[in-house]
């Protein structure tokens, strides 16, 4: 259900002022504080209050929960020795029943307008947790026997001493694939659902927490009574209610029969013997919470125990509201603090509830299936100070107060679009609205710093943080550091106020030449996915969205560095020009293509602001650029070279002194430092020079070396003054290929010293006639529907964009295209039709531009024939612990070479109870769904061995993966029978569920008769003539065809001349994909114009096809314009061949003497060569086929440049 209800807070407060509010004073410890907290905390500040007149504040002049806005301010200390304000209410974690029967148990929850608290007290304890964009900041009473005695105290600073790896999580996911979130229809729901300014909709629900006698008998923990191992939950609900409102909008309350399960002797409880095993207590408690609270009232439960022998804690994953095991969790309470028991432990096992999977990627060679952290992560679903050699976070163990960007999505689609049950309540908040500055798809060097950058809005909000968290899952080494080629390589950090990230750090920047283990830079080709998550903080409904940003690192460029000043050598000289220098490293080219760059400096460390020297100046490598006069000598900077159209940067590896100019000298350089020239074309460099210390004399100019041979140059002037400039022309129009030319330009001063500076010219042709298309071969048939492409590169090509269609006017019929493809291959995400014929070609391309389409290349997919049956059957009910079964019945037979079951439609809550197999009339089972993927609902989709993707998890969206085990087992079976889909479903299946429908789709191999080529030209007209082109000059045939279903098709059209199809009102000019049939060249509507022009010779391309599979590849016709020479041979030979139809002899009769070697060869329809021999015959011959069975049969005579082929039938 849902309720109208306006949440917590607003910035608009409403006090009250009659009550005194409790004074806080720091309290210095004359001997120390008797705490357990205190014994493993690295700091804290210790203050006093009067403890009863805190809690009459806090009970009498809190208001109640309301929807007005309604606050009442309160002053609490904080580590800093600092008070801050905060506007709280009450906000219980009980329900009413329960809160009635306990009412010394009170929570509170408010904001000091950045920061969101939360506060549980009881008679004999304080507990306060702050969330900070730094940490959490816990306020807490020291004990019962000091209740006016305070503590305050960072999270960071807990340093617990006992053996963290016990505390390792126990949830296990069997037979487990990976979700693949992002190209599924729930995504595109929940991105819509966490859209900028749309509302934030709590969801409450009720948790029901257990103890076992052990927890609850102990004095540190449960304390021995009801009441006070319910006061010690509620503290530990408030904590978890804070991190779970704020990242999620989720709301829990203890629910109404909570005491009934607050056990206090361990030889009553109902756990008997087991508590001391954390696995097992998971499969207890659920029966024992349904059976003392009933399980109708409560949405998930949860058991308390002292340490466990086997887990830190343990849950199943997407447990919540699941009909039989939804109290499936544990937390192990190795130590009382609630802090971090709650932090660490609780919130973990509760996230595993809600679906939310691991997100470290190696713990001890332990891995999890969603590997988007570094080694042991920092996040609440880490094991973020359990990992040893691999543990991120360093000085001890992280206490994270926030859920990784991946968490964020499994456990807002989960409560959002899977469960059901509990109660959402409309707030006044809205999701916040992120927006990524930083450009897609943009290419980095590798070994090279970058920085992303964005900003978000809100419309209640001003406390927003940002985290910046990559979103690549991926495996890890065994080592900080050991990155993959595609895993994570950036430590998640804390959610901050600063909505940019530079990777990586600062500190490993300026300090350790950017190396830092735990945030690694990419040093291969590879994706980076980052995604920017947004949190607007609001106290009780929080909002939290993203949006995701796609990289690629190539290793064709990089690493990106500054040279000069980068050593201790190096200085800069105030108040005059300086030469900056860099290592371009490729990023001028494809795919960086960094063409400008900003140069800058700081100060000291002040790093947050840069001090710009030039602005858009050339990646060339070089530079002159003023130094400001004002700096102070020998105050010490860091240049910064930065892309102005990218995001990449370096930084000098150490601090640069800033000098007095003491001596005359000179400095001289070039810009750019890289020229591209397009041939044929010059090349145009600019010379400067720039002096200071009272430098005088010109310099004179000259090449030293590596000038292309044939070019020229020309310098504007050859002396340049002290503090001048002249341009210098080389001229490349006769260089005939491409090359880079490391052109040296030298400049002698007035006492001798030579002066040097050089240029590298990348002269290169936008031609790219070497390329070739290689794979599939032009022509080719029976190619698998999975594509793959290969082609020869051309020497002059930076990148190809590459486009596959169905004709060869491509356009609408395009059915896959990709741009910016730098590799000779390419094996695009689609799965081609059978039996169809496909047209692809590449669109080369370099700095000088992008050249017209390559050739075209065509082939034809393999030749199959699919018969889809759909199911006629009833809807059949799914039951957990069951196996049920949907028949289709296939009425025909026939010998199967391939079967897909297509749009398998059935509702399963959820998909990774069920299991799915197919079974043919044979008997054969293929296992189809093997238990796979959670937090999903249902089945739309269709398993295909030649699918692109293996199980995809959810299973929706109507996508086609394949199956768990390969379909071609049914291969070579009869098709005709019963086919049934069976499902078995496991005693977890949550809900009845149902198979809708399935299709059973089955493929036999075609047998293709192909046309074959009898005429194909040439045609001779004169200029500006008109001809018919008829059956003579361009004839097909096949066996089972006639000639108006033989199609031509144009894949290229005439260039000298138009071809036109008449005998239509108007004549149609033919182009591109063009079509006419074997029947338009019969009679005579097929002609060819010439334009006039000087060419002597045009052509046009085509292929035939005859619509039932068979087809010809690209063949040429020819056509020749202009008198014919009386030198010319005769092209055709005149032959008679009879009779035809034969019964097995024919006569081979030529009407004019042929002289020499004839070749001879028979094919049949299909084309293949049966005869193949050479035969010496003036006037005739005979050849005998007796032997051959009856059909049609082609036969071709080749005599010198003369040919003939002839069509005969055998009909015995």
């Amino acid at each position: 259900m849902k309720k109208s209800f306006t949440f917590l807070l607003t910035l608009v407060f409403i006090v009250s002022l009659s009550a005194q509010q409790p004074s806080w004073m720091t309290y210095e410890e004359t001997k120390p504080l008797k705490s357990g907290t205190i014994n493993y905390l690295k700091s804290y500040k210790a203050y006093s209050v009067d403890h009863i007149q805190l809690n009459k504040y806090l009970r009498d002049e809190i208001p109640e929960q309301n929807i007005t806005g309604r606050t009442r301010m309160i002053e609490l200390p904080m580590p800093n020795g600092k008070l801050n304000h905060f506007q709280i209410m009450k906000s219980p974690v009980m329900e009413p029943e329960l809160a009635a029967k306990y009412p010394e148990i009170q929570t509170f929850c408010g904001t000091d307008g950045i920061n969101y608290i939360r506060i549980c007290i009881t008679p004999t304890s304080f507990k306060a947790f702050v969330l900070t964009p730094s940490g959490d900041v816990i306020i807490e009473s020291v004990s019962p026997q000091s209740v006016n005695h305070y503590i305050s105290y960072f999270a960071s600073d807990i340093d617990m001493d006992f053996n963290l790896p016990e505390l390792r999580c126990g949830v296990t996911h069997e037979n487990k694939v990976e979700n693949s979130y992002e190209s599924t229809d729930k995504l595109a729901e929940l991105a819509q659902s966490v859209l900028g300014n749309r509302p934030v909709v709590l969801r409450k629900l009720r948790i029901a927490i257990a103890c076992t006698g052990e927890w609850g008998s102990r004095s540190n923990l449960g304390g021995g009574t009801v009441a006070s191992g319910l006061a010690k939950m509620a503290e530990a609900l408030t904590y978890a209610n804070a991190v779970y409102e704020k990242d999620f909008a989720i709301h829990l309350d203890m629910v109404s029969g909570n005491d009934r399960i607050v056990f206090l002797d361990p030889d009553t409880d109902p756990y008997n013997d087991f508590e001391s095993m954390g696995g097992i207590l998971l499969g207890i408690n659920s029966s024992v919470t349904n059976s003392r609270i009933g399980p109708n009232f409560y949405e998930f439960g949860h058991v308390f125990h002292t340490s466990c022998s086997d887990v830190g804690g343990i849950a199943s994953l997407s447990s919540v509201c699941s009909p039989t095991g939804k109290g499936a969790g544990v937390t192990c309470w190795y130590d009382p603090d609630v802090a971090y028991v709650a932090q660490r432990i609780f919130c973990h096992e509760m996230g595993h509830q809600f679906s939310a999977e691991h997100t470290f990627s190696n713990c001890n060679n332990g891995v999890s299936s969603q590997k988007y952290e570094p080694g042991s992560g920092t996040t609440i679903m880490s094991y973020s100070g359990l990992c040893g050699a691999t543990n991120i976070q360093g000085g001890g163990p992280p206490h994270p107060n926030f859920f990784h960007a991946n968490s964020l999505q499994e456990v807002i689609s989960f409560t959002r679009n899977v469960i059901t049950c509990g109660v959402s309540e409309n707030t006044t908040n809205t999701y916040p609205v992120p927006e990524i500055l930083t450009k897609q798809g943009l290419y980095l060097p590798i070994s090279t710093p970058f920085e992303l950058k964005g900003r978000a809005t809100d419309m209640e909000d001003t406390s927003l943080t940002y985290s910046w968290e990559q979103f690549d899952n991926g495996p890890y080494g065994d080592q900080l550091g050991a990155v993959s080629e595609t895993g994570p390589l950036f430590k998640v950090l804390f959610p901050s106020k600063d909505p940019n990230r530079v990777l990586p750090n600062w500190n490993a920047i300026i300090n350790f030449d950017n190396v830092d283990n735990r945030e690694v830079l990419p040093r291969n080709t590879r994706n980076l996915t980052f995604r920017y998550v947004v949190r607007d903080n609001h106290p009780g409904a929080g909002g939290s969205s993203w949006e995701q940003l796609n990289l690629k690192v190539t290793e064709d460029a990089g690493p990106f560095k500054v040279s000069f000043p980068n050593v201790l050598a190096d200085k800069l000289i105030k108040g005059v020009c300086n030469l900056i220098t860099w290592d371009v490293a490729n990023t001028n080219k494809s795919p960086v293509n960094c063409q400008k760059v900003d140069i800058l400096f700081f100060k000291g460390r002040d790093y947050n602001n840069p001090i710009i020297l030039k602005s858009n100046t050339e990646n060339d490598g070089s530079e002159f650029v003023d130094i400001p006069n004002d700096l102070a000598t020998n105050s010490k900077v860091r240049v910064i070279i930065k892309s102005a159209d990218n995001i990449f940067f370096d930084i000098s590896d150490i601090d640069i002194s800033i000098v007095e100019s003491t001596t005359p000298k000179v400095q001289f350089g070039v810009a750019p430092n890289l020229v591209n020239v397009c041939l044929p074309d010059n090349a145009n460099i600019l010379i400067k020079t720039c002096s200071f210390g009272g430098f005088t004399g010109d310099l004179n100019l000259f090449i030293e070396s590596g000038l292309p041979q044939g070019s020229t140059y020309q310098f504007a002037k050859n002396n340049l003054g002290p503090t001048d400039e002249t341009n210098l022309l080389i001229n490349l129009n006769n260089l005939t290929s491409k090359g880079n030319f490391d052109v040296v330009i030298a400049a002698i001063t007035p006492n001798g010293d030579t002066l040097r500076d050089h240029v590298i010219i990348s002269a290169i042709k936008n031609d790219f006639t070497d390329q070739k298309l290689v794979w599939p071969l032009n022509g080719s048939k029976n190619n698998l529907e999975i594509p793959y492409f290969k082609w020869v590169k051309s020497i002059n090509a930076d990148a190809y964009d590459f486009e596959i269609a169905t004709s060869p006017t491509f356009g609408n019929t395009i059915v896959y295209s990709q741009k910016g493809i730098l590799n000779d291959s390419i094996r695009p995400n689609i799965v081609l039709q059978e039996n169809t014929i496909y047209y692809w070609r590449l669109f080369s391309s370099n700095f000088c531009g992008s050249n017209t389409a390559s050739e075209i290349s065509v082939f034809q997919t393999v030749n199959k024939k699919c018969t889809q049956v759909p199911y006629e059957g009833n809807p059949v009910d799914l039951f957990s612990n069951s196996t049920r079964s949907a028949v289709s019945t296939v009425n025909t037979s026939g010998q199967i070479s391939d079967v897909n079951v297509n749009n398998v439609r059935i509702n399963a809550d959820g998909v990774s109870d069920v299991s799915l197999t197919l079974i043919s009339p044979k008997g054969t089972r293929v296992n189809l769904f093997n238990y796979n993927c959670a937090n999903s609902l249902d089945f739309d989709c269709s398993f295909d061995d030649e699918a692109v993707s293996g199980i995809s998890c959810p299973p929706t969206n109507k996508k086609r993966m394949r199956a768990w085990e390969k379909l071609n087992k049914f291969k070579g079976e009869d098709v005709k029978g019963d086919w049934t889909l069976e499902a078995t479903a496991k005693s977890s299946l949550r809900s009845i569920g149902r198979i809708n429908n399935f299709e059973i789709e089955y493929c036999a191999d075609l047998n293709i008769v192909s046309p074959i080529l009898i005429n194909n030209g040439p045609l001779q007209l004169n200029v500006s003539e008109t001809k018919v082109i008829d059956s003579p000059l361009l004839l097909s045939q096949d066996a089972d065809n006639t000639a108006d279903q033989l199609t031509y098709t144009l894949v290229s059209p005439t260039n000298h001349g138009s071809l036109k199809l008449n005998g239509v009102a108007f004549p149609v000019l033919l182009s591109y994909g063009s079509t006419f049939t074997q029947k338009d060249i019969d009679s005579g509507k097929i002609s060819y114009s010439h334009d006039g022009s000087s060419n002597k010779s045009d052509e046009f391309s085509f292929i035939v096809s005859d619509g039932t599979g068979g087809w010809l590849g690209i063949a040429v016709f020819k056509i020749n314009i202009g008198p014919v020479s009386t030198k010319d041979h005769k092209d055709n030979l005149d032959i008679l061949i009879y009779p035809n139809p034969s019964k097995g002899v024919l006569s081979i009769v030529a009407n004019e003497m042929v002289y020499g070697n004839t070749n001879l060869k028979l094919m049949n329809s299909q084309g293949k060569v049966l005869v193949n021999k050479n035969v010496i015959f003036q006037k005739s011959t005979e050849l005998n086929l007796t032997s051959l069975e009856n059909g049609i049969y082609f036969l071709e005579l080749k005599n010198g440049n003369s040919k003939i082929t002839k069509k005969l039938i055998l009909q015995k």
